[in-house]
């Protein structure tokens, strides 16, 4: 023991516990820090934690694996930004812009290009290069892997997302519907003729049951992809010097277009009724397909599940054939990402792990497995049950599932991905909308075809020029030049106004003085509101002044293009649609909006009696929410013929005419579209308006009003020439405000009523203004269009403002 206990092994007995303690300590620490990696993930990839489908219950459980195999990783869904009726991927966008970005990123195949353009997702190759050859053959299909393995923006090569599931175009259909309409479930449509002939005979408008149903909105152009294709037709291709180009304004795109069309609109007769179209356009598409409405409609098929689908009451199918005999399937992806953003290689690497195992075999046997412990084993495809040995459920799938998914796969054809395509479905469904709004359905094909020839022409060289960017070199020199004229004159127009409103403010025959030491609580009591105003308004308007003369990338590396913003813009066709849209938008509103709450304020000044139950009766529905009052009215405008609009019109025209009532599309129709979002905004709003103005009627003396009774003045006397001198100024002062304020309000409710539609009907500036900062990712176009609207509505403040300097307050006296 004494010889063990020297100095030499007590030094090294030591030395090994410090070194031992050390490095027990610094794994602990590491282990701890591992334990604080953080990553957020995009809202649509983990479902919520109440979600009852069944795809839900299996990815919770693929969850917790995630959870138990690494430990130091925090999941956390990432809330960001959404904005109903706009999807996800606006959302998406506007998280990255806010700076609230996810660390894995879902896209889908046509954002992938301007998502890795702009920098937005990390290149994966220091992982993907580590997958086994096997899996990764499996995960990646040879039809998008130029979809995920692509060119940078340093122009090299890199795999910048993977796979966690795969997604084919199928027709469903109700077998429900089918039986009833006397068609046979197990027979669907295999032709597009064939197509026709059962939404026809499925379709019944006194039920609002219709044969098909399509997408509607601005990207109602998805479910129309899967006609172009299996008409032999592309949206976009890439030729041999790598640049992309719109095509579809082919012939076969027109038979496309026409079809379409035609399911639409063409009229038919059906027990002794004249039907108009057997196919049904609308945003709410799967409310109506839940509602059991629809008899068929376009959805992705899944190669791992058949999501919220009873086989007993739908079926699947492969798309129909067009007049070709080709079958064009669309193929997409669920693909998750590494965003770019993220500068931590801890989160970076945790973000990896997160990507890698969503859609790995492990997490594709743990779902397979939980759904068939969950008695959903008839939901999951053939080939996985195959695979992990659950055999004897092969006979509860539906038929059709497996050969429908596999055909697909094999004729179909991507998701347009190429250059800005994150926005090719709002271009291809403005010719729609045109080829709807004119009833192409229901032409002869010697009239209708050729029209839509010269619509498809008109949008294909739009979609080049503002989707692609191909402008020729001679044409954009002309632009330049005229943009920098407007330029000066811009900035002449804006010195002018503030040297000219300087001038009305300031009294001529005094010399103005500060008086600081005067009136120095008065600066006080100012100070909070300039620096406010200063801080919010004015810095962020001149600091993004900038922003008009750069090719803009909120991930950095901006590119300066100088005047060829404003160049693009002024001889940008839909900018002055969209201009005279908001003028005329504008102009309804004051016609209604503005002068109603004036004679509603007059009419209740005379009540005799209920003066009190007449104004919280008018006030109420300003009360309710915006949203409550949007959707209440879109109830209302249901374009079928048991919307409650049609029902009451229906009721009164038979009433009068022999003839058969045609139900109005309100909200569809070019010509009622945009008065029909007018009216929610001034039945919500007359209510407080019209007290305004109430209390500017009890300044009237009554005086006056006891003269002019005296005098035989009538009730149109006492307002022209007593009531309206006398509130004069209040009503002009809300006039060019009210004037103004329109070019607010419009963004919201349009956005919300109708998203623009239809055919860009109802498309207002500062709509257009969002699509292209949100949707399009053209900052720089989009500030340099908010810079012209600001100096088109420079002449109206200048005029308020000068009708300010005029005016004189004063108390009414009474007392």
């Amino acid at each position: 023991m004494k010889k063990f206990l020297t100095r030499n092994n007590i030094s090294r007995i030591v030395l090994s516990f410090i070194f031992y303690s050390i490095f027990s300590f610094n794994s602990l620490t590491s282990a701890q820090e591992q334990k604080t990696v953080k990553i957020l993930i995009d809202q649509n990839v983990i479902p919520e934690e109440g979600n009852p489908t069944a795809d839900a219950i299996a990815k919770r459980k693929v969850l917790q694996a995630f959870r138990a195999k690494y430990p130091y990783i925090e999941v956390v869904t990432n809330t960001g930004l959404r904005i109903e009726g706009m999807g996800q991927e606006v959302g998406r966008l506007m998280s990255i812009a806010g700076d609230v970005a996810p660390d894995v990123i879902s896209i889908s195949f046509r954002n992938s290009d301007g998502f890795i353009k702009r920098g937005f997702l990390y290149p994966l190759d220091e992982w993907i290069n580590k997958v086994p050859e096997n899996e990764l053959n499996e995960r990646v299909k040879q039809s998008v892997k130029d979809v995920l393995y692509r060119v940078g923006s340093d122009g090299k090569k890199h795999w910048y997302g993977f796979p966690y599931d795969n997604w084919v175009m199928a027709l469903v259909y109700r077998k429900d519907l089918f039986a009833e309409a006397g068609l046979d479930p197990e027979k669907p449509p295999k032709t597009w003729d064939e197509m026709m002939a059962y939404s026809r005979k499925i379709t019944n408008p006194e039920k609002g049951i219709y044969g098909l149903g399509l997408m509607g909105g601005t990207a109602a152009s998805w479910n129309f992809y899967s006609f172009l294709l299996s008409a032999g037709a592309r949206a976009v291709e890439e030729d041999e010097n790598g640049t992309w180009k719109a095509v579809f304004d082919t012939p076969e795109s027109v038979e496309a277009v026409y079809f379409y069309a035609r399911l639409l609109q063409e009229k038919f007769v059906k027990n002794g009724k004249t039907i108009y179209g057997a196919a049904v356009r609308d945003e709410n598409i799967w409310r109506m397909w839940k509602d059991e409405k629809i008899g068929m409609t376009y959805n992705y098929l899944s190669d791992q599940l058949m999501q919220n689908v009873n086989p007993e009451q739908v079926g699947i199918a492969p798309v129909p054939k067009g007049p070709t005999g080709i079958r064009g399937s669309e193929i997409n992806c669920g693909i998750l990402c590494v965003f770019g953003g993220v500068k931590n290689p801890q989160v970076r690497d945790a973000a990896w792990k997160f990507v890698e195992f969503w859609g790995s075999p492990e997490a594709i046997k743990i779902r397979t497995q939980v759904l068939i412990e969950n008695g959903f084993g008839h939901l999951v495809n053939p080939g996985y049950l195959r695979k992990h040995g659950h055999t004897e459920y092969l006979k509860y799938v539906p038929k059709g599932w497996e050969e429908t998914f596999k055909e697909a796969l094999a004729n179909g054809v991507p998701e347009p991905y190429g250059t800005n395509c994150q926005v090719v479905y709002d271009y291809m469904t403005k010719p729609l909308d045109i080829s709807i709004v004119e009833d192409l359905g229901n032409k002869p094909p010697s009239e209708a075809l050729p029209r839509i020839q010269k619509i498809l022409n008109e949008a294909v060289i739009e979609t080049n020029e503002k989707m692609i960017g191909i402008v020729p070199k001679d044409k954009m020199s002309y632009r330049r030049k005229v943009a920098t004229a407007v330029g000066v004159i811009i900035a002449f127009a804006f010195c002018w106004a503030f040297w000219y409103l300087r001038k009305i403010f300031t009294p001529s025959s005094v010399k103005v003085r500060w008086g600081f030491k005067k009136y120095w609580i008065a600066y006080l009591i100012l100070l909070p509101a300039l620096v406010f105003e200063i801080l919010w308004h004015y810095i962020p308007t001149f600091s993004g002044a900038i922003i008009a003369f750069l090719d803009y990338n909120v991930m950095g590396g901006s590119k300066w293009v100088g005047i060829d913003n404003f160049a693009n813009v002024l001889f940008d066709k839909t900018f002055w649609e969209t201009l005279w849209h908001s003028l005329y938008f504008s102009g309804l509103y004051i016609l209604i909006g503005f002068l109603s709450p004036i004679f509603l304020a007059l009419l209740l000044h005379e009540v005799p009696k209920g003066k009190v139950f007449f104004r919280v009766i008018y006030y109420l529905p300003a009360v309710i929410s915006g949203l409550v009052v949007i959707f209440l009215w879109k109830n209302f405008y249901d374009p079928s013929a048991g919307g409650l609009l049609n029902k009451i019109l229906s009721i009164v025209w038979t009433s009068i005419s022999p003839n058969e009532f045609v139900p109005q599309r309100w909200l569809q129709d070019p010509k009622w579209a945009m008065l029909c979002t007018i009216i929610p905004i001034v039945w919500s709003s007359m209510g407080p308006a019209c007290l305004i103005y109430l209390a500017a009627l009890k300044t009237v003396p009554d005086d006056l009003y006891e003269a002019a009774d005296i005098d035989g003045a009538n009730l149109w006397h006492k307002i022209m020439h007593i009531t309206y001198p006398t509130i004069k100024p209040l009503v002009l002062i809300t006039f060019i405000g009210a004037f103004v304020n329109t070019f607010k309000m419009s963004n919201n409710y349009i956005l919300a009523m109708t998203g623009g539609g239809p055919a860009g009907a109802t498309k207002v500036l500062p709509l257009e203004i969002f699509f292209n900062a949100f949707l399009y990712l053209k900052f720089g176009i989009a500030t340099a269009m908010a810079w012209l609207l600001g100096f088109i509505l420079l002449g109206f403040t200048v005029y308020q403002m000068k009708r300010l300097s005029r005016m004189q307050f004063k108390a009414s006296g009474r007392g």
